[in-house]
């Protein structure tokens, strides 16, 4: 994505008005991503560097509960990467109901299969656990 940001500002001078406005409305997107992808990988490689510290099986606990975090990441990816294709094509159609249903599915999907991640993690962590170590 940085790269995609800084092609875009390489090249920011030699396009036309239209395509300008285009670009700026990508960069004020594309930059908070970014922002909130650094922040959340700073997170995970502050807790490693902490944990280093405190011991080893200390280290490899805080490692199989952010496997937890990366399934639900890759989740959300797929559900936002499907969701936006739909919701393109029926912006080509100018058919804002469908955009709103197919958000609101989305939205229902992800939210039951956050609950249900989170409701098995505080109800039988132990359990989970086992599912990528013995």
């Amino acid at each position: 994505m940085i790269c995609y940001a800084v092609t875009i500002m390489n090249t920011y001078k030699t396009r036309a008005p239209e395509k300008r406005l285009f670009c700026r409305s990508l960069l004020s997107l594309v930059i908070p991503i970014t922002i909130q992808n650094l922040i959340t990988h700073m997170v995970n490689s502050a807790d490693v560097l902490m944990l280093n510290y405190v011991g080893q099986s200390s280290m490899s606990a805080v490692s199989l509960a952010n496997q937890y975090q990366f399934i639900l990441g890759g989740f959300f990816f797929g559900i936002t990467s499907g969701t936006t294709m739909l919701c393109a094509q029926y912006w080509g159609k100018k058919d804002l109901d469908s955009i709103q249903a197919v958000f609101g599915i989305a939205l229902k999907i992800s939210l039951t299969f956050t609950l249900i991640l989170s409701l098995a993690a505080v109800s039988f962590p132990a359990l989970l656990m086992r599912v990528f170590t013995p």
